[in-house]
């Protein structure tokens, strides 16, 4: 196994021997108002020849533009799990030790103010203005793939938006997806050092690796806790169209889809998502058929059966071997069976992941799959 990379002003860190510990990655998406967190890192070194005490004449940070210097860390797949600048250097004498606080170089300009409106009176799909948003600001940080592929099914479902962002109005272009996100009805996160907007689409089959809890050859390396999305599902949804009159598009008006959940569970409403372009939301929908197909896709995701009986997505968290590495990732589908829960591959997606070189582990978070 190839040996991880810390890459900093012409030096390699971990292979000079100074790293003491390399932070766990971790990554996640979120359910429908996904968020793009920054992944800032704080990696630890050992200090003992003073390397890293920045007015000692010995040290390899003497003299140079330290700060705000590119930092980067590529596993042992030399995939770049981390791409960011170094704000600050801490050293503790006592310790003989440094903490590197490092910041993602994606969010350098988080907080600048950006303004977009949609071309054509025709609209545009939620995926396509994050795309234009980004050309327009000339940020090249994004997963094409999942942006085009969100595309080409808005588009085959007629789903369109009209989209108005003024300047004075303080949104930023992070802020900006984060808002079209759930107008797509899209996971946006981030992922190796990418933003995606991924529009929910129900799985069509697929899994990059199988566990079976009764096999031991197939066993992760922890028994799972189980539990389901509860609040997190939608079953409900009132849905703004047509302009200024801010005529609802209704579940209980478009098919009922969600009747029987909402008999069950109660009512779970989808966020609110209104249709007047100049109002504080910022983005309209076109028409009820789009605003139908959004609130239809909402109820979809987070049930694996509508109908007879209605069942919320389970979540599944558990602990696998780091060799698994090459194997399951952050949106990657995966079987489980587990005989104390009645389970023969049921299908999961990874919704969350965290990596842990030092203890050479994984730790995954899932979502049950619709079949």
């Amino acid at each position: 196994m190839a040996k991880p990379r810390i890459l900093y002003l012409s030096h390699d860190l971990f292979d000079l021997g100074y790293v003491e510990k390399i932070p766990d990655v971790t990554e996640s998406k979120g359910f429908v108002r996904g968020k793009l967190s920054p992944s800032d890192v704080t990696i630890t070194c050992r200090n003992n020849d003073n390397q890293f005490s920045i007015d000692n004449p010995v040290s390899f940070l003497n003299g140079s533009n330290w700060q705000y210097s590119p930092i980067k860390i590529y596993d042992e797949d030399n995939n770049l799990t981390f791409d960011g600048i170094v704000s600050n250097i801490i050293r503790d004498h006592t310790s003989k030790t440094v903490s590197i606080e490092c910041k993602d170089r994606i969010f350098q300009n988080r907080k600048t103010p950006i303004a977009y409106t949609t071309a054509s009176a025709a609209g545009e799909t939620a995926a396509t203005a994050a795309y234009n948003i980004m050309v327009q600001e000339g940020f090249t940080y994004y997963d094409n793939t999942a942006l085009q592929n969100s595309i080409s099914t808005l588009t085959a479902n007629s789903c369109y938006v009209h989209v108005n962002i003024l300047k004075q109005d303080d949104v930023s272009i992070f802020a900006a997806l984060e808002k079209l996100g759930p107008y797509g009805a899209a996971d946006v996160y981030m992922h190796k050092n990418k933003v995606v907007f991924k529009h929910w689409t129900a799985y069509t089959g697929g899994v990059s690796v199988a566990f079976d809890y009764g096999d031991p050859k197939l066993t992760p390396r922890t028994a799972p806790t189980i539990t389901t999305l509860e609040y997190a599902f939608f079953n409900d949804y009132s849905i703004g169209y047509n302009g200024d009159l801010e005529v609802p598009a209704t579940d209980a008006a478009n098919g009922n889809i969600g009747a029987p959940s909402r008999l069950r569970f109660g009512t779970q409403m989808a966020p609110e998502l209104r249709c007047n372009s100049k109002s504080a939301n910022m983005v309209a929908f076109k028409d009820s058929t789009s605003a139908v197909y959004i609130g239809k896709t909402m109820i979809k995701r987070g049930h694996s059966t509508l109908t007879p009986i209605p069942k919320v997505l389970q979540v599944i968290n558990f602990e696998v071997e780091y060799s698994f590495r090459s194997y399951i990732d952050l949106g990657t589908y995966f079987k489980m069976t587990f005989p104390d829960e009645g389970w023969t591959n049921k299908v999961f997606e990874v919704s969350k992941i965290q990596r842990n070189i030092s203890s050479q582990n994984i730790a995954i978070e899932g979502w049950e799959v619709a079949i």
